[in-house]
C-alpha cells in the first residue's frame, strides 16, 4: 500500500482475489480488510456482490467503503442496483421479461444472424440462469439451441421463478 499510494491516484479499486484465481473461488475479505486499514485513497470494492444480501453483508463489514462495483452481479440480476438503493428485493418478473425482450430485440438488430445472436444471448444467460430456481434445467436447454426460435421456445416452456 505505501508504494501504491505514492502515485497520484484519485481512487483505488480492489478486487480481493489472486491473479491465479481470476474469477473463480471466493474473494478474500480479510485481505481487503488489511487494504482498508492501510489505504488513504477513496476505496472501491469489487467482487462477489450478486445479491442484496451479499451487498448488505460486505458493506456492513466495511462501513468506510462508499464505492461498489457490481460487475457480473448486475449482469445476473439487472435489478441489483435498484434493490441495493431500495434496501429490499425489487425483482419483478414482468419487468424482467420486458427487459429481456428489449435486450433480445437490440441484440437481434445488430447480430448478423442467429449464430451471432445466440452467442450474445447464451453469454448473458450463463449469468442469468443461476438466479432462477430452475436455472440448471434452463441453462442446459438454452445452451444447446441453434436458432432464435428454439431459444425463445425454451424460455416460454420453462416457467421462471427467482431463487
Amino acid at each position: 500500500m505505501p508504494l501504491i499510494q505514492r502515485f497520484p491516484l484519485r481512487e483505488l479499486c480492489v478486487h480481493p482475489r489472486t491473479a491465479k484465481q481470476m474469477y473463480e473461488g471466493t474473494v478474500d475479505l480479510d485481505a481487503f480488510a488489511r487494504v482498508c486499514e492501510q489505504c488513504t485513497l477513496p476505496l472501491t470494492y469489487n467482487g462477489d456482490i450478486r445479491t442484496l444480501e451479499d451487498y448488505q453483508r460486505i458493506s456492513a463489514r466495511f462501513p468506510t467503503v462508499k464505492r461498489w462495483m457490481l460487475g457480473r452481479g448486475i449482469v445476473a440480476n439487472p435489478f441489483l442496483a435498484e434493490s441495493i438503493r431500495a434496501g429490499k428485493d425489487t425483482r419483478d418478473m414482468a419487468r424482467f421479461q420486458q427487459w429481456h425482450a428489449d435486450i433480445l430485440s437490440r441484440y437481434a438488430e445488430n447480430a448478423p444472424g442467429d449464430h451471432a445472436l445466440l452467442g450474445h444471448l447464451k453469454e448473458l444467460w450463463s449469468y442469468l440462469a443461476p438466479t432462477f430456481k430452475q436455472g440448471d434445467q434452463l441453462w442446459s436447454s438454452l445452451k444447446i439451441t441453434r436458432t432464435r426460435e428454439e431459444f425463445e421456445r425454451v424460455l416460454r416452456l420453462i416457467p421462471l421463478q427467482w431463487r
